[in-house]
């Protein structure tokens, strides 16, 4: 690889941990603003079509006039192709967090090695890394407008059937779209570091650094499973082990029931990955 021959021949002997790179939070909130909005958006118009058919309709309306109107705008929303406004929302969402890791990774090279590798970086592009976090977050979209479709149908028609009435439906839309705003909360914490994790690996993978360093939370909410590796050194190119004597030697994880995967690759996790430049 003549990057890292590159980079061994005028570093040789500085050995060192750098500072991770860390999710970037500004993209969580911007992520985490858009999909309310589209959560908004869909509860508007649901609470919207009941709120007018009870002001224009001059005869009493029964609860399955209510029920056929909310079937229709469920209808027209799922028939609804989003992909694209999808796929738009994604690639935003995923750039922001490229920048701040690419801006990130090299200051920290820099201040670590006195060594620019803005020139490099810029060449290496992490297409297939961002192509799939962008068909992921486009997945996830989607579901989480199927999700509170069937939500709604799930939890009201549940309701009809015990003797329902329609004047809390309302309240039980925003109620299900409350709880689709809690839901894209997760969404955004977890694919904020999901991707940032991808993108480090990606770019010390490149750079011929195969090594990394656990960097756990140590608070009450992480899991025991990633306690476990906290400092310990451990390799991209094999989740499966770790080493607690400097990389001298590599245990299996599942003796110390270590969690299997990358920081960052498990739900909502907190870890961190230090890189280890070693030549």
């Amino acid at each position: 690889m003549a990057i890292y021959s590159l980079l061994q021949n005028s570093l040789q002997g500085r050995d060192r941990f750098l500072p991770p790179t860390t999710p970037s939070k500004r993209a969580e909130v911007y992520y985490r603003r858009a999909l309310a909005d589209f959560i908004r958006t869909m509860v508007n118009r649901i609470t919207t079509a009941l709120s007018k058919k009870n002001l224009t309709d001059a005869v009493a309306i029964s609860d399955d006039d209510y029920i056929n109107t909310l079937i229709e705008v469920l209808a027209s929303i799922a028939g609804e192709r989003i992909e694209e406004k999808a796929k738009i929302l994604a690639t935003r969402f995923v750039d922001k967090i490229h920048y701040q890791n690419k801006t990130q990774f090299t200051r920290n090279f820099q201040n670590a090695f006195g060594v620019d590798l803005t020139s490099i970086i810029e060449r290496e592009t992490l297409a297939d890394t961002l192509a799939l976090a962008i068909d992921r977050n486009v997945e996830l979209i989607t579901s989480i407008k199927n999700d509170f479709i069937n939500d709604i149908g799930s939890n009201v028609f549940t309701n009809y059937k015990k003797g329902f009435r329609h004047g809390g439906l309302i309240n039980e839309i925003r109620e299900r779209g409350n709880v689709s705003y809690s839901r894209a909360k997760l969404i955004a914490r977890d694919q904020t570091a999901k991707i940032n994790a991808d993108f480090e690996e990606e770019r010390n993978k490149k750079l011929g650094f195969d090594i990394y360093k656990w960097k756990g939370t140590g608070d009450a909410r992480e899991r025991d499973s990633h306690r476990v590796l906290n400092n310990m050194l451990c390799k991209y190119s094999d989740p499966t082990v770790y080493s607690d004597d400097e990389g001298k030697t590599w245990k299996k994880r599942s003796s110390i029931k270590a969690f299997i995967g990358k920081c960052g690759e498990d739900y909502q996790c907190r870890c961190l990955a230090i890189p280890y430049i070693k030549f």
